[in-house]
């Protein structure tokens, strides 16, 4: 196949092959054209592959038209048969010898079938009688090999655009018979008269030779320039010119046959020239397109695909498209996309493939059978778009959505997600889970005293801190600000026997964790102690749903605040009450400010020594319409843990 690539850049033009015996695949005839740009700078060749049988349909349509017992055959410049318009047994077999070094040479180059019989050679001079024929005098006699001992008279024509040479045969015994049946007549009568009508029969002879001969000389001036031009004179309505008139009709069909021929090659020549068009766009063609056999074997890939992956077209033609197989595709999704095109259906999907540096890029794929004219597929067409960028951007948006940018924990959504899952795994194997609602005590000093920036690092070491003492199967994540979760996963039953034994060891691994992060942080020359507060809630006795769990642990957490902090709180359902009392206490102090339901109690304070009053102490009083009077041991560490102390302030001053 290079040799038409090669022939087709060397001479700038279209070219045709001689016939080529692929092994396990019918003769064929290729047509290879130069593509180039607009600057005349070659891109590639295109390449086009036909059927020889259509030499075969195109002769065995004139078989019979050019007179009675009329057949064709076709020779190759190595006199092979192409085509046998009688004997189809003797098609691709030799009409002539070869040394066997010249056959091995041929076969090598396929211009021989390799199972070629020797054997049905034509007689030396019938050969040497082809070899002489010439556009002045184109027929030839003989017999023919396979065709028993009858005389053939051929007319030969060469062929244009090809090396070919087209022989029309005729029996000449059917090809005579109206001459010999007129003269076995004419004899028979002279011999009755010969004495009386001699000169009849001389003058009879000389009628009847006479335009025999002059239509043999027609016959053999026939064929020039490869075509059949005179026609024979129709000099009676008798046998003669029944013979001139069969002879004018086989020169009609030869020529109709040639042109049939020619006709045909310039047909593919507008093909290939569509082809050329074709070419020229897919190797222009911003995406990678590749075309493989149905075997999987490369026989086509445009300049984006090595581009792409860094291949040379030489590397991978021939090669299995596995070559950029990264591992990264499930073997589903390749069995999927197999299943689709063997049936001959499309199939588009992404693939995580691998350049020749070894380096990983996805491609959106979409790949499609190549149909001949009987619908059925003959080869694989791929056009791949490169999507590595978006799907990186897809990756970060999904990294963003799902962790802490900061500390690189889980976040709130990805921990609420593996809350549920966690839930169901131990629902179903009959296992507890805690959470563990991490805060840390007095994290705004840090930002107050350093800035954001020593906050953060704090944040970060803390996340190291938490994670170096947690299991591979649990959970740390960020819920945001100094808020902190840990998931406590695969807590068997078959480990503590009871409430309290699992309840005792989850209280001990949050204890483990409050020492693991007790370590003073330092930053800037500061020191800085590191205490938190932790609240529990258990699966599934203190709710089954993320939600309430999450609810419950922060609620717990609060208590821990509340008795002192750097504690540990399991959560009771006791805790809930509490929470709704003081949201509610919480709610009435606000309206409580608001609606002026806040007044002074001034105490006077007197020198002892001199029983004078030298000032006053003012007391916060708080009388609730539904409450009655409130205790300021109840209300002021309320407004302080809500932050509402400053307004209470701000109003006791003015």
């Amino acid at each position: 196949a290079n040799s038409y690539f090669s022939s087709a850049i060397k001479s700038g033009k279209p070219y045709q092959s001689p016939v080529i015996f692929e092994p396990g695949d019918g003769p064929a005839i290729y047509y290879s054209s130069p593509v180039k740009t607009d600057a005349g700078r070659l891109l590639g060749v295109i390449r086009a592959k036909f059927d020889a049988d259509v030499l075969k349909q195109v002769v065995a349509s004139s078989r019979g038209r050019v007179g009675r017992g009329s057949f064709a055959i076709v020779l190759n410049e190595h006199k092979l048969r192409l085509v046998h318009g009688r004997r189809f047994d003797l098609q691709y077999t030799l009409a002539a010898p070869l040394d066997q070094a010249e056959m091995q040479a041929l076969q090598q180059q396929r211009l021989l079938p390799q199972t070629v019989s020797p054997g049905f050679y034509e007689s030396d001079e019938w050969l040497r009688a082809l070899d002489n024929a010439k556009d002045s005098q184109p027929v030839i006699e003989g017999r023919l090999h396979g065709l028993g001992t009858d005389t053939f008279s051929a007319a030969v024509a060469s062929m244009e655009t090809a090396p070919w040479k087209v022989l029309i045969a005729q029996n000449q015994e059917a090809f005579l018979a109206p001459v010999a049946k007129q003269t076995q007549t004419a004899l028979m009568v002279a011999g009755a008269i010969v004495v009386l009508v001699v000169l009849i029969v001389f003058g009879a002879t000389q009628l009847l030779l006479g335009p025999v001969r002059r239509l043999t000389g027609v016959v053999k001036n026939a064929g020039k320039k490869g075509r059949i031009h005179i026609n024979a004179p129709v000099e009676a309505e008798d046998e003669i010119g029944s013979l001139a008139k069969a002879f004018n009709s086989m020169a009609d069909n030869i020529n109709h046959l040639i042109e049939d021929l020619e006709q045909e090659v310039e047909g593919h020549k507008l093909t290939a020239d569509s082809l050329r068009k074709l070419s020229q766009a897919i190797e222009q063609s911003p995406v990678s397109v590749m075309i493989t056999d149905l075997d999987g074997r490369i026989e086509y890939v445009n300049p984006e695909f090595c581009k792409r992956t860094g291949y040379s077209s030489e590397e991978v033609i021939g090669k299995n498209p596995r070559i950029l197989k990264s591992d990264q595709t499930s073997p589903a999704h390749y069995s999927n996309m197999w299943q689709a095109i063997s049936n001959g259906q499309s199939w588009t999907g992404e693939l995580c493939n691998k350049k020749k540096n070894g380096e990983l890029f996805w491609e959106n794929v979409t790949i499609s059978p190549v149909k001949n004219q009987q619908g059925e597929s003959t080869h694989y067409l791929a056009i791949k778009e490169d999507i590595s960028m978006r799907k990186d951007y897809e990756e970060r948006l999904l990294y963003q959505a799902s962790y802490d940018t900061l500390t690189d924990l889980p976040n709130r959504s990805l921990a609420y997600d593996r809350i549920q899952q966690a839930i169901a795994t131990a629902s179903r194997e009959q296992k507890h889970l805690a959470l563990l609602y991490l805060d840390f005590d007095h994290f705004k000093n840090i930002n107050d005293t350093l800035g954001h920036g020593a906050g953060d690092a704090f944040l970060v070491k803390m996340a190291q801190r938490l994670r170096a003492c947690t299991r591979d199967v649990d959970t740390v994540a960020r819920l945001g600000g100094d808020e902190f979760l840990v998931m406590l996963t695969e807590i068997g039953d078959e480990a503590h026997e009871d409430a309290n034994d699992y309840r005792r060891y989850i209280k001990q691994k949050a204890e483990t964790l409050l020492k693991a992060i007790s370590d003073p942080f330092v930053i800037e020359n500061m020191e800085f102690p590191v205490t938190a507060s932790i609240g529990v809630a258990i699966f599934p006795e203190d709710g089954d749903e993320p939600y309430r769990l999450l609810k419950n642990a922060d609620t717990a957490m609060y208590r821990s605040k509340r008795k002192g902090r750097e504690r540990v709180e399991i959560f009771t359902p006791e805790m809930s009450d509490t929470i709704i009392k003081r949201v509610e206490l919480d709610n009435k102090l606000r309206h409580a400010l608001e609606d002026g339901k806040l007044y002074l109690k001034y105490q006077a304070l007197m020198d002892t020594r001199t029983r004078e009053l030298v000032g006053a102490e003012a007391l916060l009083r708080w009388k609730d319409d539904e409450l009655g009077e409130v205790s300021p041991e109840v209300f002021v560490p309320l407004a302080e843990e809500s932050g509402l102390i400053v307004d209470i302030g701000q109003w006791v001053m003015q």
